[in-house]
């Protein structure tokens, strides 16, 4: 499979790009969320934790991993 590297680069920035609007948006919300969902601020923080442990738990691997799958495409 032949690609360029241009369009991988594309490919994660826009991965990159949507975690971030997730990010972001997320804290915005967050005084809506409670009613909407009909949870308290407890689950909510929760949630965003568990999000923000995963998170951190994935982005090295992919880090690592980005530059050979991006080796690997050309």
């Amino acid at each position: 499979m032949t690609s360029s590297p241009n369009l991988f680069l594309k490919q994660v920035s826009t991965a990159h790009l949507v975690s971030h609007l997730h990010i972001m948006i997320l804290p915005a919300l967050l005084p809506l969320l409670p009613d909407t969902m009909q949870v308290g601020f407890v689950e909510l923080s929760f949630t965003i934790g568990l999000f923000t442990v995963v998170c951190a738990l994935v982005q090295v691997p992919l880090g690592y991993s980005s530059p050979r799958l991006m080796a690997q495409s050309i």
